[in-house]
């Protein structure tokens, strides 16, 4: 599968890491989504849905952009496939695991 289709397919449950420590807790994010046409969703730990885009930045699809309200990230994937997306922060560091969120 495509980096694009394993994107875009399913909404992911979020987990963020710094330095390799677990600070989800701490953090207001708790699920994404991304649209195939760039658009994409966060959805906030106190229920608020916040709306931004995204979009790869090189050909081979290893490294993107995401812009919301606050202003533009930039992120190299560091695995994509079927069970996991992971991406680092090109100037923090911070590391966002996405895992497909359970259907219902």
């Amino acid at each position: 599968m495509n980096p694009e289709s394993l994107i875009t397919r399913q909404p992911f449950d979020v987990q963020v890491l710094a330095n390799g420590i677990d600070i989800s807790a701490r953090q207001p994010l708790v699920e994404v989504r991304y649209a195939a046409d760039g658009s994409g969703t966060r959805r906030l730990r106190d229920g608020q849905l916040v709306t931004g885009s995204w979009r790869f930045l090189n050909a081979a699809k290893t490294q993107m952009e995401v812009v919301g309200p606050e202003g533009a990230s930039r992120w190299v994937l560091v695995e994509l496939n079927e069970q996991v997306y992971r991406k680092v922060n090109l100037e923090t560091g911070v590391e966002l695991v996405h895992r497909p969120r359970p259907q219902a």
